[in-house]
C-alpha cells in the first residue's frame, strides 16, 4: 500500500520536485533539536463524542528525543500525537517526502509536503504537512494512521522567545473504539475511559510559560514511561 501511495504522489507532483522538501524538514528538525528540554503550562479544552471529561490544566515536561511527563492536580485526557510537537514523531529515520504545491493558510504562504514512512513499524501511513518556509514551522498536520484513524492538527505560534514551539494546538479526529487507548495520554493511571464506539471531536491545547533547557534528569520521567 505504501508503494502505491508513493507512486500516486510522484505522478501528481513532478512539478514540485525542483525544490527539496527534505531540506526544509531537516531544517525544522534541526532547530527543534537545539532545544534539549522544556516545561510548559497547558490548558486543555475537550469536546469529544463518548468522552465526558472536564476542561483541565496541567504541566508538561519534555526532553529529547521523546521523554514526556505530565503533572496535573486532577484527571486529564490529553492527545498523544502532536502533544509536544516533536518533528521526530513524523520524520522517522527512513521516509519519503514530496512537495505537492504551495497554498495560503491563515494568511501564511506554506509548502504542502506529503511524508510517507518507509518502515513498517511506523503507525503513520501518510502525513500531509503544511510547512511555513519563512518561519520554519509546521502550521498544519494531517495524518492517516493504522490504529487511530485520521488526525488533523492546526498549530499557532505567538511566543517571540520560543518561535518554534506552538502557543495553541487544535486537534480534530475521527477514530474507532480500538484506537482510543493509543490516542490519548491519561494523567491519572487509576482512571480509564470506558466509553465505547467511534470517537470524534476536537481538543484544543493552549501552551504558556515555556522554560527551556533546564537540564532535566532522565530519572524525572521514569514514572510516566508507560503513559
Amino acid at each position: 500500500m505504501k508503494r502505491l501511495l508513493l507512486l500516486l504522489l510522484i505522478s501528481t507532483s513532478i512539478f514540485a520536485q525542483e525544490r527539496n522538501p527534505k531540506e526544509l524538514l531537516n531544517l525544522i528538525q534541526s532547530e527543534f533539536n537545539s532545544i534539549k528540554d522544556y516545561s510548559v503550562d497547558i490548558e486543555i479544552n475537550i469536546d469529544m463524542d463518548f468522552v465526558d471529561a472536564p476542561n483541565s490544566n496541567a504541566k508538561l515536561y519534555f526532553k529529547q528525543p521523546n521523554k514526556v511527563k505530565i503533572e496535573s492536580d486532577g484527571f486529564a485526557i490529553i492527545p498523544k500525537q502532536g502533544l509536544t510537537f516533536s518533528p521526530s514523531e513524523l520524520l522517522t529515520d527512513s521516509y519519503s517526502a514530496i512537495l505537492v504545491k504551495t497554498e495560503l493558510i491563515d494568511s501564511f504562504m506554506v509548502d504542502v509536503i506529503k511524508v510517507i514512512p518507509l518502515e513498517d513499524s511506523s503507525d503513520i501511513l501518510l502525513s500531509t504537512l503544511w510547512v511555513d518556509p519563512l518561519y520554519n514551522v509546521i502550521r498544519k498536520i494531517e495524518s492517516v494512521t493504522k490504529k487511530m484513524g485520521t488526525i488533523t492538527i492546526y498549530l499557532s505560534y505567538e511566543h517571540s522567545q520560543t518561535p518554534m514551539l506552538p502557543s495553541v494546538a487544535k486537534f480534530f479526529f475521527n477514530t474507532t473504539n480500538s484506537g482510543h487507548g493509543t490516542m490519548f495520554k491519561n494523567s491519572d493511571k487509576n482512571e480509564s475511559n470506558k466509553k465505547k464506539g467511534n470517537l470524534s471531536g476536537n481538543v484544543i491545547i493552549k501552551y504558556s510559560n515555556y522554560l527551556l533547557n533546564q537540564n532535566l534528569n532522565d530519572s524525572f520521567f521514569v514514572d510516566d514511561d508507560d503513559l
